[in-house]
């Protein structure tokens, strides 16, 4: 919802796109990503990785999933907006590597990680119910 509780309908992502790495034909492996979020955080969310470079379908694979992979979070400081006592800030600090599926890894496919041209995180929901509000998104790997 907005912040006055109006929903917003639709999906819900963000897309990073690494199109400078691209243009110069330049090739990225992302290792992990720090996502800050305010108050107005999520904790059900999907990182993806788009395969352009390598695969002409542009294909997209999962590369976290927050209701399945481990990740650390740190908070900091108190929210002015909110009556309730709780942290400014929520920081995840996620791990990323291409998840492959129980099926791939049953009949042996052991893929190398894909290098990537863009990142999406698909919000799935809000912990508070009144929106999400994702201040940074850092995404650090090998070029």
């Amino acid at each position: 919802s907005d912040m006055h509780g109006t929903e917003i309908k639709g999906k819900h992502w963000i897309e990073i796109d690494f199109f400078s790495l691209r243009d110069q034909d330049i090739a990225f492996w992302p290792a992990y990503a720090i996502l800050d979020w305010e108050t107005a955080v999520s904790t059900d969310y999907v990182i993806y990785g788009r395969r352009g470079l390598e695969d002409e379908s542009h294909s997209w694979t999962v590369f976290f999933d927050s209701k399945k992979h481990a990740y650390e979070t740190t908070t900091s400081g108190k929210s002015p907006g909110v009556k309730k006592d709780m942290p400014l800030h929520y920081v995840h600090n996620v791990t990323l590597k291409e998840r492959l599926s129980p099926e791939a890894i049953k009949f042996g496919i052991h893929e190398e990680p894909k290098r990537i041209d863009a990142i999406r995180i698909v919000i799935r929901s809000s912990d508070h119910g009144w929106g999400v509000s994702l201040w940074q998104v850092d995404i650090y790997g090998i070029v």
